[in-house]
């Protein structure tokens, strides 16, 4: 099971998708879950995106689902925010419900939800934080504000199917090539025009890295294709190395990276090169 091979390597958490294409029962996705969170020992966020699986789970199953120990929350792309604010008016305690669409989770939060995991935070990481922290404080002036300037981004982010744009763009900032793998391609001119114009915007030009642009902070997320990749793992652990007396915050998937980078952090005079070889013998592949 993939759930248990992420927590055997580290993984300090699972966002597991409603099954696609087979279109359960609603009894069935609750089985699904059930056994999902009974096969591992870290926390469990469940995933709905109706629009990407061909299904999706009602209030009353997600209440059902939320009662399952080992069962954290759930990333609510559904769209429907009637169903959304049943989902936050019936949860238990502890359960968190966290966006799944940029675009609606300041209306989320307002409503009562809890954050955001994000496409855009990708490449503007203090911008959805802060409009995040915000919302969180009731101070909606500000997070409108916020929201309002990534607006464009949200929407060009999906001018073609994500990942698409997200990878241009970070490939644009040094982080991998900017091209998906088959079926998905390439984005196409009229795309990339539209994101560099929308960038520039918003003053994020497409060449520099996060860590140039945003003050004081650098977030770079460990997941999917990106976990076992020594080469990422060898660029951010140059950024750490290369902040000494600055915020650093790095977001994984695996304990193990994260510990890393926080021992380079503390010893910022060590050899980062015989470091990084040791940890990607025992943990990578390279």
């Amino acid at each position: 099971m993939l759930s248990r091979s992420a927590q055997d390597i580290g993984a300090d958490g699972v966002l597991s998708i409603a099954p696609y294409y087979v279109k359960p029962t609603q009894e069935g996705l609750f089985r699904h879950f059930e056994a999902v969170a009974d096969a591992v020992d870290i926390p469990v966020i469940v995933y709905n995106i109706p629009g990407r699986t061909g299904v999706n789970i009602t209030s009353d199953t997600l209440m059902r689902i939320a009662e399952v120990d080992g069962i954290a929350g759930v990333k609510e792309a559904s769209g429907n925010m009637a169903q959304i604010q049943d989902v936050i008016r019936r949860r238990p305690e502890g359960f968190e419900v966290l966006s799944g669409d940029d675009a609606l989770t300041l209306a989320m939060i307002c409503l009562g939800g809890d954050g955001v995991i994000s496409v855009t935070s990708n490449c503007c990481p203090a911008l959805m934080s802060d409009m995040v922290r915000t919302a969180r404080a009731e101070d909606v002036a500000t997070a409108r504000s916020i929201q309002s300037k990534l607006l464009p981004l949200f929407s060009a982010l999906f001018v073609e199917s994500n990942p698409i744009p997200i990878k241009y763009v970070m490939g644009g900032m040094g982080y991998g090539n900017g091209e998906p793998r088959l079926p998905l391609t390439p984005l196409s001119e009229a795309g990339r025009e539209r994101i560099d114009q929308v960038l520039k915007g918003i003053g994020l030009a497409r060449g520099h890295r996060a860590s140039e642009v945003l003050t004081m902070i650098t977030v770079m997320k460990f997941g999917g294709t990106s976990v076992g990749s020594a080469e990422a793992l060898k660029r951010v652990a140059k950024i750490v190395a290369d902040t000494e007396g600055e915020k650093v915050v790095v977001v994984s998937a695996m304990s193990g990276i994260t510990n890393f980078l926080v021992s380079v952090a503390d010893n910022p005079q060590a050899d980062t090169e015989v470091a990084l070889s040791e940890f990607a013998n025992k943990h990578l592949m390279t």
